[in-house]
């Protein structure tokens, strides 16, 4: 990750560690990316907090903790929904699962003034070109009317 920081730097970059759920995945739980955030020191490395993959880590409130934590690091946030299946995560649309986006992005405000960028992810099947393109438009409507209003960027 050093060379990788030092190639930011060295061309005006921040790179942004992407957190995936899962045991085997370095930064699921999230402490190990702080720890190598605080290790390295560089304002070129940041995080690209996945919402939806530290709620998965922890959705009886961890994810709480976690954002709390990498709050200073958060470059980027990416979005996405889901409900458990037994022990798994099935990826839904947004608004119609268990991850709280807005309090996760009221977290990253209050605490590091974060104000963007926030990618949209859509890791549900999406049958059609017109499918998708009604789904892009749903999520946005929710985060303007919903996920924005919760974190505090809009009244």
């Amino acid at each position: 990750m050093r060379g990788v920081v030092s190639m930011a730097e060295e061309t005006g970059l921040v790179a942004g560690y992407h957190n995936h759920s899962g045991k085997d995945n370095f930064g699921a739980p999230l402490w190990d990316l702080h720890h190598m955030y605080e290790t390295i020191g560089s304002s070129h490395l940041g995080s690209n907090f996945d919402v939806g993959h530290a709620t998965v880590e922890g959705a009886y409130g961890d994810w709480e903790i976690t954002a709390r934590l990498m709050a200073p690091w958060v470059r980027m946030a990416a979005v996405k929904d889901f409900v458990f299946d037994g022990n798994k995560p099935r990826w839904v649309p947004l608004g119609e699962g268990i991850v709280d986006a807005g309090a996760c992005l009221r977290i990253f405000r209050e605490q590091a003034g974060f104000a963007g960028p926030v990618s949209l992810h859509f890791e549900y099947e999406v049958r059609s070109h017109d499918q998708m393109l009604e789904e892009v438009a749903k999520a946005v409507k929710h985060m303007r009317e919903k996920v924005y209003r919760d974190a505090g960027y809009t009244s």
